[in-house]
């Protein structure tokens, strides 16, 4: 069966992917969301909510260049395009890198992160479905998938994450495609949240380096470019130790009597 997160409303799933879990965005509380200007040759602008965290963008594997047809989203905001097909059978894949500086002098700890990504095509237009994966495709069972809401066929690339040496998940699927038809006039990037398995920690005036991979999926060989939308660092809260004894207690309340109940019926 497949795991599908969209942008407007992301569905809980208790699977662990690697070192991270799909959580719901209600439940996600943002340190630092990061934004990208329109690229200059290699160079990006990486704007940040948080003036005392700062962020880098750099390309590092997978393509030379930034696809002159990088999109713009509005307010400034533009989705970054390596010139990779990932989505062809060439098995094509490019390799980012974002690192995010602390410029405090205090510790600043994260256990949650977001990210956000959206397709083009080769003519820089929005990703139509085209001839897509269909979303009930037996080829999907059993797989990871964040989806921005469309029930257009499908357009998924495979995306891995890491930080630093910790590896945050490997295989989810994020789909390109928007709505069907030769080209899309919507702009809804496919958005994920994830909860770590370990918290991370940035230390005063230290940096962590994000590294974020695109490649081709092999359930799907029809082409795509993908770009980098948005990526922030947050929180999702963690219930106390005692929460969890306490809902134990009215767990084993519960038992008793529904136990007592039954005893009642059978007398």
């Amino acid at each position: 069966m497949t795991k599908i997160l969209t942008t407007a409303a992301l569905l809980a799933a208790g699977t662990m992917l690697a070192n991270a879990a799909l959580i719901q965005s209600t439940d996600y509380s943002a340190i630092a969301d990061f934004s990208f200007g329109q690229p200059s040759g290699t160079n990006v602008t990486v704007t940040s909510t948080t003036q005392s965290i700062a962020g880098s963008l750099a390309l590092t594997n997978g393509a030379s260049s930034y696809k002159n047809t990088s999109k713009n989203l509005g307010g400034g905001k533009y989705v970054i395009t390596p010139d990779s097909n990932v989505g062809d059978r060439n098995n094509n894949s490019w390799t980012m890198t974002l690192t995010i500086t602390n410029n405090t002098n205090s510790a600043v700890t994260f256990n949650a992160l977001s990210l956000g990504l959206i397709g083009t095509t080769g003519n820089g237009e929005w990703q139509n479905s085209g001839s897509g994966v269909n979303q009930n495709s037996s080829s999907l069972n059993d797989k990871t998938l964040v989806s921005n809401g469309s029930t257009a066929p499908l357009k998924p690339v495979q995306v891995a994450v890491s930080a630093g040496n910790d590896s945050v998940f490997s295989e989810v699927l994020f789909n390109m495609a928007q709505q069907a038809g030769q080209s899309a006039s919507t702009n809804v990037p496919s958005v994920g949240y994830f909860s770590l398995a370990s918290a991370q920690t940035i230390n005063a005036n230290s940096s962590l380096v994000f590294t974020i991979t695109a490649s081709n999926w092999t359930g799907y060989t029809g082409g795509t470019y993908a770009g980098l939308s948005s990526f922030s660092i947050g929180n999702i809260a963690i219930p106390e130790p005692s929460a969890f004894g306490l809902l134990a207690g009215v767990g084993a309340l519960a038992l008793v009597a529904s136990r007592r109940r039954r005893s009642r019926k059978v007398a």
